[in-house]
């Protein structure tokens, strides 16, 4: 009943076979001693795809392959978009997408996933079909277009900003809006991928090019500078990675002696620290410890953002996070950790940033009355009594899908994250409720009936991005307010928060349903208190102390002042007394500017969005700050105004309405709660314990209890103090377990983690039987069963290390489920004991057997 492998699989379960055979030979040598030393450093997994640079031609093969480092090794897998099932016409062979005979239906987003037992990640690339060329487009040609004339461009028009290619893909494929790949305490590859600086010169390679290994200081001494000095003659140097690993390898064991676990010995300043665009601001902390330890931050209980304004430094257990030419969104909680290979610390202390523009927020008291004092507490000028909405918001944008809104689309990408920070800094989402975005595409031909699709409903900003993705560029009959209708009935917006949406199209309407009028969607708009923005084919004229102004108009607020175009002022916008209406395309103002101001909202001029910088980032500013507005108008805020010397520049920051109506013991804060691990694949039958970390700013109420919750059905656990203990994990131990941080006035703050499923089972291997006995020149199956989730990779050895007879071979018997090797002929030599060994990402398994021969 024995099969045979398919050969595809069979050659890669040849390339596994290589690598345990590797290992063994190994295990003898200096070898063994390096790879035990990375087994005992786990790291989450980080995907690397190797992309390739053009579009694909129809009918031509290809492959893209995908990489991840982590410990243990982790499983690699692709998926279609958004997690979905690959289509028919790829094949995933073990981190390799094989696409062959490509074909038109079969582009779009695919993703790369790997997963051990530490964590998770992703990325995701996007494949489009072309025509074969009409004409040979030479060997000079760098990147093809695709279109019917076979254009080619040089490598340096691609995201430059301006489209060189007659179908513009120069500017859409593989361009991207990240600053760069790694985060500030991690070191960039030469190959892409990224590690921790704690790796920096350590005596091993994280990098898969060796790259951490490079540029190291000069050695002192006998030893280079990324080696540990053992006293020992015979091993004098060791890598630093071996000092207190729990592995004795200088000879007398001074590697492990006087190691002490990371400890703070001070953290950042206890916030909030106000500064304004532009400035530099030095966090520090540090630690003591042996060996000494690397210090590292979060933001928001999160790792550092991306960006190269973010440097890091920590020598000698002192640390210390630079921001330079800061801006709203870094406002947020920092906080350091202590990492060493004996263990880790996490400061408690943090440190809340906050970062206004002078120019944006101006403080004024009720009466409108500038502030130049040194703290003032005031209601907000336009805000209007609450309306039962609560501290977070839902927004919408309704997108126009047809070809000419590829910079439009390109722009969702980024206004995204500015409009959740900007939210979040006046109060809105940044409680135990975050804000949430959802996505609806109109006037593909198929919606003529449904009117739109809701491509991503609310959720995270991350997320809303990749949904940007999947907007289409051939869209034909454009019809807003059918689009409008489509978030109203599709989007799933929760109770209790602000609700907006934003309109952007580059036509007026195309009415699909006529039954849809202005008067209809107004009233839809009202009954659901909803606010509006509209970004529109629509220019205005500026007019600014009686006399037209001739600077160029990138909105409009409801109560028509003009924000202009100004390269003069940080933010690169002012605002103008008034705007009236100029040139439009069609009855763009009668369908979708005058809906917008019906609604008390804004409209801006979509066109800008189109004229690049540095007219876009001004067009950005003024957007989100008139959306902010409009959704603070749906609340009533309380702000404190704290004016800076010695310019005695002011900002305004959202604070308690107690302290607006004069009452001397302010609204209490929540703690933050981060919950860790946040996301984790456990193992069958193991422990974990999650832990509860309580940050509590300046004005927070104190905490009196903390309380976890668990999924229905599973295993209580044990609670000591502020962490949770689950032991002997099953299947219903898999959901979100929620930390509860109660406090004295009654608030409850909440943090979140996940057991995700599967859980990962070691593998087991059974022989039965444990000894066979055999005739010389007799043919002799020895079997093997093995269970383990992931599924293990299994191969037998001989036990003495002597390579198996080429004659040997290495079968599945699915009836029976037996991993089989079938030797012909047997020898004297061959003897002996064999080994079934079964291995996965969380564990290794073996057992033997003996083959004798019969007694005469």
């Amino acid at each position: 009943h024995s099969h045979s492998l398919a050969s595809g699989e069979m050659a890669a379960r040849m390339v596994v076979l290589s690598s345990l055979v590797l290992f063994y030979l190994c295990s003898v040598s200096l070898c063994a001693k390096r790879l035990q030393r990375r087994q005992s450093e786990t790291a989450a997994p980080k995907v690397m795809i190797q992309r390739i640079d053009a579009p694909q031609e129809i009918g031509s093969d290809f492959e893209i392959t995908c990489l991840a480092s982590g410990n243990p090794q982790p499983t690699i897998y692709w998926t279609g978009a958004a997690g979905g099932a690959l289509p028919s016409c790829v094949v995933d062979l073990n981190g390799v997408l094989l696409f062959r005979n490509f074909q038109e239906d079969c582009d779009g987003q695919f993703q790369c996933h790997a997963m051990n037992v530490i964590g998770n990640d992703v990325d995701s690339i996007y494949i489009f079909a072309i025509e074969p060329p009409s004409q040979d487009p030479g060997e000079d040609c760098q990147f093809l277009c695709g279109d019917a004339n076979a254009t080619c461009v040089t490598r340096e028009a691609r995201c430059n900003g301006t489209e060189e290619c007659p179908n513009g893909l120069d500017e859409l494929l593989g361009c991207e809006i990240t600053e760069t790949q790694c985060r500030p305490d991690e070191l960039a590859c030469e190959d892409g991928s990224c590690h921790l600086l704690l790796h920096k010169c350590d005596g091993i390679a994280d990098c898969l090019d060796g790259s951490d290994e490079q540029g190291c200081p000069p050695s002192s001494g006998q030893c280079l500078s990324s080696q540990f000095h053992c006293s020992s003659s015979k091993v004098p140097c060791i890598p630093k990675a071996g000092r207190c690993n729990g592995i004795v390898e200088c000879e007398n064991g001074e590697d492990e002696h006087e190691c002490v676990k990371p400890r703070a010995r001070f953290g950042p300043v206890n916030g909030p620290i106000d500064r304004i665009i532009g400035s530099t601001i030095k966090l520090k902390c540090e630690a003591r410890g042996t060996p000494p330890p690397f210090i590292t931050w979060k933001y928001n209980c999160g790792p550092l953002p991306k960006s190269s304004r973010f440097s890091l430094v920590s020598v000698n257990g002192k640390g210390s996070l630079t921001i330079t030419n800061a801006t709203t969104g870094d406002s947020g909680h920092y906080s350091c950790d202590m990492i060493s290979i004996y263990g880790r610390e996490q400061v408690h202390r943090e440190t809340q940033l906050i970062v206004q523009d002078p120019e944006e927020f101006q403080c004024e008291d009720a009466d409108g009355v500038p502030f130049k004092s040194s703290v003032r507490y005031y209601l907000r000028k336009s805000t209007e009594t609450s309306k039962g909405v609560s501290e977070a918001a839902d927004i919408v944008f309704v997108v126009d899908e047809t070809g000419s809104m590829v910079e439009e689309h390109r722009w969702l990408r980024m206004v995204v994250y500015k409009l959740d920070s900007a939210l979040k800094l006046v109060g809105i989402g940044n409680g135990s409720v975050s804000n949430r975005f959802a996505l609806v595409g109109f006037a593909r031909d198929t919606d003529r009936d449904r009117g739109g699709t809701v491509i991503r409903d609310l959720t995270a900003p991350a997320n809303f991005v990749s949904g940007v993705m999947d907007l289409k560029l051939d869209g034909v009959f454009e019809d807003g307010y059918s689009g409008i209708l489509t978030a109203l009935n599709g989007v799933s917006f929760r109770k209790n928060t602000t609700k907006h949406i934003v309109l952007i199209t580059d036509e007026d309407r195309d009415v699909l349903k006529f039954f849809l009028k202005k008067s209809t969607i107004i009233n839809k708009l009202r009954e659901g208190n909803f606010t509006l923005s509209v970004v529109v084919q629509q220019s205005f004229q500026a007019i600014h102390g009686g006399v037209n102004d001739d600077r160029t108009v990138l909105g409009v607020d409801s109560t028509m002042q003009a924000y202009a175009f100004d390269p003069d002022k940080p933010t690169g916008f002012s605002i103008l007394d008034k705007a009236v209406k100029d040139e439009g395309f069609r009855n763009t103002y009668e369908d979708y500017v005058e809906l917008a101001f019906s609604l008390r909202s804004s409209a801006w001029d979509l066109r800008k969005i189109r004229e690049g910088e540095p007219v876009i980032s001004a067009f950005t500013n003024a957007f989100v700050k008139v959306n902010v507005e409009e959704i603070l108008s749906f609340k009533q805020a309380c702000f404190e105004c704290i004016c800076i010397p010695p310019e005695q520049q002011c900002i305004q920051v959202v604070t308690s309405l107690h302290r607006c109506k004069g009452e001397v013991n302010p609204e209490p804060k929540l703690p933050n709660v981060c919950v860790s691990p946040l996301e984790v694949f456990a193992i069958y039958n193991s422990s974990l314990t999650f832990r509860c970390n309580i940050q509590t700013p300046s004005g927070s109420d104190p905490v009196v209890r903390v309380i976890w919750t668990r999924p229905p059905g599973a295993a209580r656990g044990t609670q000591i103090g502020k962490s949770l203990r689950l032991n002997r994990l099953t299947e219903t131990s898999i959901g979100n377990y929620t930390c509860n941080v109660h406090t004295t006035a009654g608030q409850v703050a909440i943090g979140t983690a996940e057991i995700l499923t599967p859980l990962f089972v070691v593998p087991s291997v059974d022989i039965v039987p444990k000894t066979v006995a055999v005739e010389i020149n007799d043919t002799v199956t020895l079997g093997c069963k093995v269970k383990g989730i992931p599924e293990p990779y299994v191969t037998w050895q001989r036990g003495d290390g002597k390579p198996l007879v080429k004659s040997s071979k290495i079968e599945y018997d699915s009836e029976n489920k037996v991993w089989q090797l079938a030797m012909r002929y047997i020898s004297a030599e061959q003897l002996g004991v064999y080994v079934c060994m079964a291995e996965n990402v969380v564990g290794r398994s073996q057992l033997f057997v003996v083959v004798t021969e019969k007694s005469k």
